[in-house]
């Protein structure tokens, strides 16, 4: 009986009211997502097919309000990404070129990507991009990323003309860069007949560089074609970025050439090539040889210095190799003959001031930080060189792979001089901002200074040290000597 009145009772409730209670669960089932828990029962929803978790994703996306929660948008287009269906490509290709959702719609289609629609995905992508590059300026982290993943002389125009507009990102334009290159080189490798012939035969020995009559292999000539994205990394080796940036950059250029040294080499010798690209590849291979123990190097070095056509490139062989064989406590040069001097008159190589500047004229008491770029400015240098110094101190201190450096422990020598009570874990703060510490520049400079080794070996560590070019570190001892005292006294640097 109680049943039998249950059931009769649905009868009397109107349809209106029945198909209203209905509308608005399913409305309360798809309203804009608030929180972390129901952004998550969404995307499990979505991802189980069910229309309720895609209606309340795309409502919130697609937020239509003065003033929409940003941030949750992006979380929830990044889900989006996560879901293998042709309903999350569309509504991710929608938001290739909204302001704030690019970076998160770039990321989503990319991991839509497969063989069936690879094509039509990477013309989104590359479309896209022309796009927020003329209306942006600068291209996001994702989608520079995504050009990496794109074959297509487009994307290496687009990444060439990101270079040097956010230093930041830099390194991340050459990786896709790079990216782009090894494939293209892996599409041009031919059927690998050396095999049947045997490995041996298919070492290139410097040896047999050197003893051929032409400097550079053939193939290996630079082009001048803007979407070969090697020749943009070689470009970008003469410019003015940091050397840790050129660093990446030439190891790019190597692990496309199947990690051959020999294929660098060549680099050096091709006067087609600009004069700063070569150096930047020597200071590589200096640095390489220092940390692979490659005392080889040093006589490839000597042979290369009387082949090449540079005497700038010349030079830079010659400190390269006064440097590896200070690092290997090593003499290839022929033996001198030995002048017995009159012992009024030092051994030491000269200290040469050509500085055209004169000292610098006031007193001033603004911060050191200040006065550094105060003095930079006087003498002709730029004052972004002060960033570039502050970061190659923070990277001896933090990265791990610099603890045993020598150049760490001439910055911690210095503060010593000037905090001589405080311990290791003060002075290690301290190292963090030495630039902004009043004495830390010229103690620096004095115990390099000091030092009986030769004016050459002084300017190589103040590269290393302070990444600096070797203009740079030459002028800014040159500084010291001449005024250093004047330095401290009216700058307190």
């Amino acid at each position: 009986m109680e049943k039998a009145f249950h059931k009769q009772s649905w009868q009397f409730i109107p349809w209106p009211i029945l198909a209203l209670v209905l509308a608005f669960g399913l409305h309360c089932g798809a309203r804009q997502i608030r929180n972390e828990a129901e952004l998550e029962e969404a995307t499990q929803r979505a991802a189980a097919g069910k229309e309720s978790g895609w209606r309340a994703l795309e409502r919130t996306i697609k937020n239509e309000e003065k003033d929409p929660d940003v941030e949750m948008q992006k979380r929830a287009l990044a889900e989006v990404g996560k879901i293998p269906s042709p309903r999350s490509e569309t509504l991710l290709s929608e938001n290739l070129t909204h302001r704030h959702l690019r970076a998160e719609a770039f990321e989503g289609l990319l991991q839509q990507r497969n063989e069936n629609n690879k094509a039509q995905i990477d013309a989104k992508l590359l479309e896209a991009a022309r796009h927020n590059a003329r209306e942006y300026g600068t291209l996001t982290r994702e989608e520079i990323r995504a050009l990496g993943e794109i074959d297509h002389p487009d994307a290496v125009r687009l990444l060439r003309e990101q270079l040097g507009q956010d230093p930041a990102k830099d390194e991340l334009v050459i990786e896709s860069l790079g990216k782009i290159l090894r494939r293209k080189k892996v599409s041009q490798i031919p059927f690998p007949f050396f095999f049947l012939l045997g490995q041996a035969e298919s070492q290139l020995q410097v040896e047999q560089l050197f003893s051929a009559p032409e400097a550079i292999p053939e193939g290996t000539k630079a082009t001048t074609s803007e979407d070969d994205p090697e020749k943009v990394l070689l470009d970008f080796l003469g410019s003015n970025a940091a050397p840790e940036i050129k660093d990446k950059a030439v190891e790019q250029i190597l692990a496309a050439h199947g990690n051959d040294r020999n294929y660098l080499i060549a680099r050096i010798q091709d006067s087609s090539l600009h004069k700063e690209a070569r150096i930047a590849i020597i200071d590589y291979l200096t640095r390489y040889a220092v940390d692979k123990k490659e005392v080889g190097l040093i006589g490839t070095f000597r042979a290369l210095e009387r082949r090449v056509d540079n005497a700038e490139v010349r030079a830079s062989l010659a400190l390269s190799v006064r440097i590896l064989e200070q690092a290997f406590g090593v003499a290839t040069r022929p033996p001198r003959k030995m002048v017995h001097a009159s012992p009024l008159h030092s051994t030491k190589e000269p200290d040469i001031i050509t500085l055209r500047e004169r000292p610098y004229p006031r007193y001033s008491a603004d911060d050191v930080r200040t006065n550094f770029k105060k003095m930079l400015r006087h003498y002709g240098l730029s004052s972004a060189l002060l960033e570039r110094m502050e970061k190659r101190v923070r990277d001896l201190i933090a990265l791990p792979q610099n603890q045993k450096s020598s150049e760490r422990n001439l910055i911690f020598a210095a503060l010593g001089r000037l905090y001589p009570d405080k311990d290791f874990y003060v002075l290690k703060k301290h190292a963090h901002d030495a630039f902004n510490k009043p004495g830390y520049f010229t103690t620096t400079l004095r115990l390099l200074t000091a030092s009986a080794r030769p004016r050459s070996w002084q300017i190589a560590v103040l590269q290393r040290l302070w990444g600096l070019s070797y203009n740079e570190a030459d002028l800014l001892r040159q500084i010291y000597l001449r005024d250093g005292r004047l330095l401290v006294q009216r700058l307190r640097l």
